[in-house]
Formats: structure tokens, C-alpha cells, sequence
């Protein structure tokens, strides 16, 4: 899965910039899925008992042991990611500034719907059937290759 973010607003820290840990995408490591508040703040692991993800490590409180970047971004920008690579927004620290963003996620030929109680329950489809290539009004074909 692909994320691409634009920027909706001018975007930098102190308003909630994306902070990405650059090639954790190839990392031999799936993270369990958890819940944050507005500001970022850690609320809840999702599918606590599920063997196939380990607890996510205290990256901020690890700073200093990686290498986290980010972008300040003007409206328009876009940031295009995969979507296993480490990333986070600590949220919007002032009280004059937006920042406001639209995310859009593309799938490859051959991906699979996949339902899971985690963070995108928005995306749960009751006619698709679990392991069925993506398609319909919530999974619109984008492009096809000739």
C-alpha cells in the first residue's frame, strides 16, 4: 500500500509535520496497529493477542538512536510513502495554524482486501469478501496497466 499525503495547509513541526525513520519500510518487523489522541499521544494497541505483530518501540523516547526526518510542506505538496515505513505526526502544537491534509492510499495489482478491526475500520466493505482483490466505490481502479 501507498500513501500519498498532500498538504492542505502549510505544514512544519510546530504544526504537526510527518516525521518518517527512513528505510523502516524494509525492516523485518510488522508493528501492531494502535490508537493515538489528536495530539499523537499513544492511547491503545489494537489486536493485542495477534502473534503476527510485536508492541511498536518508544521511538520518540529513542530519538537520539534514529534518524527521523521531515518535510515542511506548502499547500499542494505532496509526500508519496509506503505504507509499512514508520511515520507519525505529533500534532498541531499552536493555536493559530491549521494543519489540515488529505491522504489517499493506492493498491498494487494483486493486493487483497483484508478486513481488520484496527484503524481503518472506514474501509470495511460488508460485499467484499476477505482476501478478494480490491474493487467498487471505496476501492475505484485508478489506473490499468495495457
Amino acid at each position: 500500500i501507498m500513501t500519498m499525503w498532500i498538504a492542505l495547509d502549510p505544514v512544519d513541526p510546530d504544526n504537526g509535520a510527518l516525521e518518517f525513520i527512513p528505510g523502516s519500510h524494509a525492516w523485518d518487523a510488522r508493528y501492531r496497529p494502535f490508537k493515538t489522541d489528536q495530539m499523537g499521544a499513544f492511547l491503545h494497541y489494537l489486536e493485542e493477542d495477534s502473534p503476527e505483530y510485536s508492541d511498536m518501540p518508544d521511538f520518540e523516547a529513542e530519538r537520539d538512536r534514529h534518524r527521523i526526518i521531515h518535510f515542511d510542506m506548502e499547500p499542494g505538496d505532496a509526500l508519496a510513502f509506503d505504507g509499512m515505513i514508520v511515520h507519525s505526526a505529533m500534532g498541531n502544537r499552536t493555536s493559530t495554524r491549521r494543519r489540515r491534509g488529505y491522504a489517499v492510499r493506492f493498491a498494487c495489482e494483486g493486493a487483497t482486501y483484508q478486513p481488520r478491526d484496527t484503524v481503518t475500520e472506514w474501509l470495511h466493505d460488508p460485499g467484499m469478501a476477505d482476501g478478494s482483490p480490491f474493487f467498487g466505490e471505496k476501492f475505484p481502479l485508478v489506473y490499468e496497466a495495457a
